[in-house]
C-alpha cells in the first residue's frame, strides 16, 4: 500500500519505519504534511485514514475518508473502514447506508449483513426500550394496564 504513494524514497522508508513501530502521531504528522503539500492525492489521504483509524482517532478518520471519497470513489476495503468509523463513534445511522451499499456491491460477503442486522436489532432495541419506559406504571403514556412486545419485528402494544 505504501509502495503506491506519490512519496520521495526517503520519506516513504521513513513513513514506513513509523508504521512499523506503531509511531502513529509521527506517521500522522508526515501524512498531512504530504496531504497538505498534494491537495488531490486520494492514496495519501487513504493512508492517512487507515493510520487515523489504527490511532484511535475514528472521528478523524471519517473526515479524511470522506476527503478522500470527494476525489474519488472509496473501493470496497476503505468504504467498510469508513462504516467501521461511524460505528465507533456512535452514528449507527451514518454506518447503515454505508454498510448498505457494501452489501449491494459485495452480495456474497456475509460481514456486511452482519453488520446490518447489528445496526438494526440496537435501533429496535433501543425504540423498544425507550417506549417501554414511557408506557409502564401510571404515569407512563398508556396506563399501567399496557406493555410493549415485539413479535416478528413489529412493536405491539399489548393489554395486560
Amino acid at each position: 500500500m505504501l509502495q503506491a504513494l506519490p512519496l520521495k524514497l526517503e520519506r516513504r522508508s521513513i513513513l514506513e519505519a513509523e508504521i512499523r513501530t506503531r509511531d502513529y502521531k509521527a506517521a500522522e504528522h508526515l501524512l498531512a504534511e504530504e496531504a497538505a503539500r498534494d491537495r488531490g492525492s486520494q492514496p495519501i489521504l487513504l493512508v492517512l485514514a487507515n493510520v487515523l483509524f489504527l490511532d484511535g482517532k475514528h472521528l478523524n478518520c471519517a473526515v479524511v475518508l470522506k476527503k478522500a471519497e470527494k476525489l474519488a470513489p472509496l473501493d470496497e476495503r476503505n468504504r467498510f473502514l469508513l462504516a467501521l468509523s461511524y460505528v465507533t463513534i456512535g452514528r449507527l445511522n451514518w454506518a447503515g447506508p454505508e454498510f448498505e451499499r457494501l452489501a449491494q456491491a459485495s452480495p456474497s460477503n456475509a460481514v456486511y449483513r452482519y453488520w446490518l442486522a447489528r445496526i438494526a436489532y440496537r435501533k429496535d432495541y433501543v425504540s423498544y426500550c425507550t417506549l417501554s419506559c414511557l408506557c409502564r406504571g401510571e404515569g407512563g403514556l398508556l396506563g399501567r394496564s399496557a406493555s410493549l412486545a415485539f413479535e416478528n419485528g413489529v412493536l405491539i402494544q399489548r393489554l395486560v
